[in-house]
């Protein structure tokens, strides 16, 4: 059940799963903390290869407002 909750997440779409080849699957949960600050966390499954867990944040250095979520 969670693994089809984390694969059912469209809001990661242009995170982690954009990077990953498309015969991948990926489970994510993102979220957002302070000005400019956004994290993703991954479990990745390969074709063939045990899953890669992955967890991605990152900040900012200056406050732009042209940069949020992208």
């Amino acid at each position: 059940m969670f693994n089809d909750w984390l694969q059912g997440n469209a809001t990661g779409d242009t995170l982690i799963r954009a990077g990953a080849p498309k015969n991948w699957i990926v489970g994510d949960k993102n979220g957002a903390a302070s000005y400019g600050t956004r994290n993703d966390v991954a479990v990745v499954w390969p074709p063939n290869r045990e899953p890669i867990i992955l967890a991605i944040m990152s900040r900012y250095d200056k406050e732009d407002p042209s940069m949020m979520m992208r």
